[in-house]
């Protein structure tokens, strides 16, 4: 390896490392972590791996600086995922019905997550609440995606017809779920980006608002605030949207 880019790489390393340090620490003291490792022996581990990786660090020295924030996320994934991946898990079981599926998503998360880590520096969320986000949206594009084949909605429009004689015949009853759920779909992407993390979590995972706003990094009463604005935004633009359609805000929010 050229022992300029090395270099380099081990003095913006140094400049950086209180910054990557403070960030570590905040990662965790996550209550929800199992056993870890200090943050020092966590630093050291990502350093490491920057040092090592050196030859791939961009020329750019603010790219270079972001390119270090990625060594470090790794690292720190790698660390504190153990203790989140079976709660990942159980919240899109809620959702798919099949273990498989929701063993893919939660998968598919990390993955992601390594990819678009950057968005997170950009944020004040905690990494948990970061994650759940990127978890939410992983498991709505798989719902978006199998409705529009129809699996899921004719598993749906199967249990409920079941469940319930005397509701209307199962094709019926898909189509007509899949596609209202289309829309709604496609309805809140208007929404504010941490408006729809709130209504996600809420009423597709079934957090407390109290918890969300631990989760997200924001007051209670601003949690409630955004969420109560949210639901009457879904609520309006569905009428405006769809007034022929019978619900409104009442509709939005049974399949919210």
């Amino acid at each position: 390896m050229d022992m300029a880019v090395s270099e380099r790489v081990a003095i913006r390393w140094q400049e950086m490392a209180d910054e990557l340090r403070d960030w570590i620490a905040a990662c965790l003291a996550d209550p929800r972590l199992r056993t870890t490792p200090g943050s020092d022996a966590v630093l050291q581990q990502a350093k490491e791996r920057a040092l090592r990786d050196a030859a791939a660090a961009p020329a750019d020295d603010l790219a270079l600086n972001d390119w270090l924030r990625q060594q470090t996320f790794a690292i720190v994934l790698g660390v504190v995922w153990p203790s989140y991946e079976s709660k990942f898990v159980n919240l899109v079981r809620r959702r798919v019905w099949n273990q498989d599926d929701a063993d893919d998503i939660v998968q598919g998360t990390a993955h992601k997550a390594i990819h678009r880590c950057l968005d997170f520096w950009r944020y004040s969320l905690t990494l948990y609440g970061w994650l759940c986000a990127l978890v939410h949206q992983q498991t709505v594009d798989w719902i978006r995606q199998r409705a529009r084949t129809g699996r899921l909605m004719e598993k749906q429009g199967h249990d409920i017809d079941a469940s319930q004689p005397g509701n209307l015949t199962t094709p019926t009853l898909a189509a007509r779920r899949k596609e209202t759920r289309e829309r709604l779909l496609d309805l809140i992407q208007g929404l504010d980006p941490i408006d729809r993390q709130i209504l996600i979590l809420h009423h597709l995972e079934a957090f407390p608002l109290v918890e969300i706003a631990d989760l997200l990094n924001l007051e209670e009463a601003n949690v409630r605030q955004r969420h109560l604005r949210a639901r009457r935004w879904c609520g309006e633009e569905w009428k405006r949207r769809y007034p022929k359609l019978p619900g409104g805000l009442a509709a939005v929010g049974e399949l919210l």
